[in-house]
Protein backbone atom coordinates (compact mmCIF):
# COMPACT_ATOMS: atom_id res chain seq x y z
CA UNK A 1 0.00 0.00 0.00
CA UNK A 2 2.89 2.51 0.75
CA UNK A 3 4.19 1.72 -2.64
CA UNK A 4 0.89 2.28 -4.16
CA UNK A 5 1.19 6.02 -2.13
CA UNK A 6 4.68 6.81 -3.07
CA UNK A 7 3.73 5.57 -6.80
CA UNK A 8 1.13 8.21 -7.07
CA UNK A 9 2.17 10.90 -5.48
CA UNK A 10 5.46 10.80 -8.37
CA UNK A 11 3.09 10.26 -11.04
CA UNK A 12 1.29 13.13 -9.82
CA UNK A 13 4.54 15.01 -9.32
CA UNK A 14 5.84 14.53 -12.91
CA UNK A 15 1.95 15.11 -14.51
CA UNK A 16 2.85 18.51 -12.76
CA UNK A 17 5.72 18.92 -14.04
CA UNK A 18 5.07 17.73 -17.84
CA UNK A 19 1.75 20.70 -17.44
CA UNK A 20 3.93 23.26 -16.42
CA UNK A 21 6.99 22.23 -19.07
CA UNK A 22 3.74 22.38 -21.98
CA UNK A 23 2.53 25.65 -20.98
CA UNK A 24 5.97 26.78 -21.09
CA UNK A 25 6.21 25.54 -24.91
CA UNK A 26 2.58 26.92 -25.46
CA UNK A 27 3.68 29.99 -24.67
CA UNK A 28 7.06 30.18 -26.83
CA UNK A 29 4.86 29.20 -29.58
CA UNK A 30 2.28 32.07 -29.54
CA UNK A 31 5.36 34.80 -28.98
CA UNK A 32 7.09 33.27 -32.18
CA UNK A 33 3.72 32.80 -33.87
CA UNK A 34 2.94 36.63 -32.76
CA UNK A 35 6.50 37.98 -33.59
CA UNK A 36 6.49 36.83 -36.96
CA UNK A 37 2.91 37.61 -38.15
CA UNK A 38 3.62 40.85 -36.44
CA UNK A 39 6.91 41.53 -38.63
CA UNK A 40 5.40 40.30 -41.91
CA UNK A 41 2.42 42.38 -41.04
CA UNK A 42 4.55 45.50 -40.53
CA UNK A 43 6.81 44.46 -43.58
CA UNK A 44 3.44 44.30 -46.23
CA UNK A 45 1.86 47.57 -44.70
CA UNK A 46 5.16 49.55 -44.96
CA UNK A 47 5.04 48.46 -48.68
CA UNK A 48 1.59 49.74 -48.88
CA UNK A 49 1.67 53.30 -47.12
CA UNK A 50 5.31 53.60 -47.84
CA UNK A 51 6.39 53.59 -44.29
CA UNK A 52 3.85 56.17 -42.87
CA UNK A 53 0.87 54.19 -40.98
CA UNK A 54 0.81 51.86 -38.05
CA UNK A 55 0.68 48.18 -38.39
CA UNK A 56 -1.72 46.42 -37.84
CA UNK A 57 0.17 43.59 -34.73
CA UNK A 58 -1.56 40.70 -33.18
CA UNK A 59 -1.21 39.47 -29.74
CA UNK A 60 -1.48 35.67 -29.12
CA UNK A 61 -2.47 34.85 -25.49
CA UNK A 62 -3.82 31.75 -23.73
CA UNK A 63 -7.45 31.80 -24.50
CA UNK A 64 -7.76 34.21 -27.25
CA UNK A 65 -6.33 36.95 -29.50
CA UNK A 66 -6.12 40.89 -30.03
CA UNK A 67 -5.40 42.11 -33.45
CA UNK A 68 -4.68 46.27 -33.54
CA UNK A 69 -3.90 48.88 -35.81
CA UNK A 70 -2.53 51.47 -33.12
CA UNK A 71 -4.01 54.67 -33.18
CA UNK A 72 -6.77 53.89 -35.75
CA UNK A 73 -9.98 51.91 -35.64
CA UNK A 74 -11.67 53.08 -38.80
CA UNK A 75 -13.66 50.30 -41.42
CA UNK A 76 -10.90 51.21 -44.09
CA UNK A 77 -7.89 50.79 -41.77
CA UNK A 78 -9.58 47.62 -40.39
CA UNK A 79 -10.33 45.97 -43.64
CA UNK A 80 -6.64 46.79 -44.59
CA UNK A 81 -5.49 44.76 -41.21
CA UNK A 82 -7.39 42.26 -42.34
CA UNK A 83 -5.45 41.87 -45.84
CA UNK A 84 -2.38 42.18 -44.73
CA UNK A 85 -3.03 39.71 -41.63
CA UNK A 86 -4.33 37.17 -44.84
CA UNK A 87 -1.19 37.86 -47.01
CA UNK A 88 1.11 37.66 -44.36
CA UNK A 89 0.12 34.63 -43.19
CA UNK A 90 -0.12 33.15 -46.99
CA UNK A 91 3.38 34.06 -47.01
CA UNK A 92 4.21 32.37 -43.92
CA UNK A 93 2.54 29.00 -44.20
CA UNK A 94 2.45 26.39 -46.79
CA UNK A 95 -1.51 27.98 -47.55
CA UNK A 96 -1.77 27.49 -51.60
CA UNK A 97 -4.51 30.52 -52.22
CA UNK A 98 -6.46 33.38 -50.99
CA UNK A 99 -9.63 34.59 -51.93
CA UNK A 100 -10.42 38.66 -51.37
CA UNK A 101 -14.07 39.09 -51.84
CA UNK A 102 -15.37 42.74 -53.26
CA UNK A 103 -16.84 44.08 -49.88
CA UNK A 104 -13.26 43.58 -48.15
CA UNK A 105 -11.38 45.43 -51.23
CA UNK A 106 -14.20 48.17 -51.09
CA UNK A 107 -13.60 49.44 -47.61
CA UNK A 108 -10.13 50.26 -48.45
CA UNK A 109 -9.33 53.40 -50.00
CA UNK A 110 -8.19 53.98 -53.61
CA UNK A 111 -4.91 54.96 -53.56
CA UNK A 112 -3.78 51.88 -51.50
CA UNK A 113 -5.46 49.50 -53.91
CA UNK A 114 -2.61 49.79 -56.77
CA UNK A 115 -0.06 48.51 -53.52
CA UNK A 116 -2.12 45.56 -52.36
CA UNK A 117 -2.38 44.50 -56.18
CA UNK A 118 1.39 45.07 -56.31
CA UNK A 119 1.41 42.27 -53.29
CA UNK A 120 -1.22 40.14 -54.60
CA UNK A 121 1.07 40.09 -57.83
CA UNK A 122 4.44 39.51 -55.42
CA UNK A 123 2.85 36.57 -53.91
CA UNK A 124 4.12 33.46 -55.49
CA UNK A 125 0.42 31.73 -54.64
CA UNK A 126 -2.76 31.69 -56.39
CA UNK A 127 -4.93 34.87 -55.42
CA UNK A 128 -8.40 35.51 -56.48
CA UNK A 129 -10.31 38.11 -56.04
CA UNK A 130 -13.33 39.89 -57.17
CA UNK A 131 -13.02 43.65 -57.82
CA UNK A 132 -16.72 45.89 -58.16
CA UNK A 133 -15.77 48.98 -60.66
CA UNK A 134 -12.06 48.17 -61.42
CA UNK A 135 -11.46 51.21 -64.04
CA UNK A 136 -12.22 53.41 -61.23
CA UNK A 137 -8.72 52.69 -59.76
CA UNK A 138 -5.20 53.92 -61.05
CA UNK A 139 -3.85 53.51 -64.40
CA UNK A 140 -1.34 51.43 -63.16
CA UNK A 141 -3.96 48.94 -61.03
CA UNK A 142 -5.96 48.38 -64.12
CA UNK A 143 -2.76 47.17 -65.82
CA UNK A 144 -2.17 44.99 -63.19
CA UNK A 145 -6.07 43.46 -63.07
CA UNK A 146 -5.76 43.40 -66.78
CA UNK A 147 -2.39 41.31 -66.94
CA UNK A 148 -3.08 39.01 -64.19
CA UNK A 149 -7.05 38.48 -64.70
CA UNK A 150 -7.88 35.21 -65.51
CA UNK A 151 -12.00 35.91 -66.12
CA UNK A 152 -13.63 39.02 -66.30
CA UNK A 153 -17.62 38.96 -65.03
CA UNK A 154 -20.55 41.54 -65.79
CA UNK A 155 -24.21 41.51 -66.78
CA UNK A 156 -26.08 40.27 -69.10
CA UNK A 157 -23.98 37.68 -71.91
CA UNK A 158 -20.59 38.26 -69.70
CA UNK A 159 -22.49 36.69 -66.77
CA UNK A 160 -21.01 33.42 -65.02
CA UNK A 161 -22.01 30.74 -67.23
CA UNK A 162 -24.13 33.09 -69.40
CA UNK A 163 -26.63 33.45 -67.06
CA UNK A 164 -28.13 36.27 -64.94
CA UNK A 165 -29.50 34.26 -62.06
CA UNK A 166 -31.48 37.30 -60.91
CA UNK A 167 -33.37 38.80 -63.52
CA UNK A 168 -36.85 38.08 -64.14
CA UNK A 169 -38.82 36.08 -66.96
CA UNK A 170 -35.13 33.96 -67.68
CA UNK A 171 -35.55 30.11 -66.93
CA UNK A 172 -32.34 29.43 -65.15
CA UNK A 173 -32.80 25.99 -64.32
CA UNK A 174 -32.38 24.16 -67.56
Amino acid sequence: RRENYTRKVGMKEGLDTLRQQLEERERTVRVEVQQSVSAKMEEKNDVIYDGKRKAPYLILEKSGYNFVTPDDTGTGTAYKSLLVYDLSVLELTDLPFLIHDSVLLKQIADAPIEKILTLYQAAGKQIFISLDKASSYSKEADRILTECARIKLASGPHSLFGISWGEKGSDNLQ
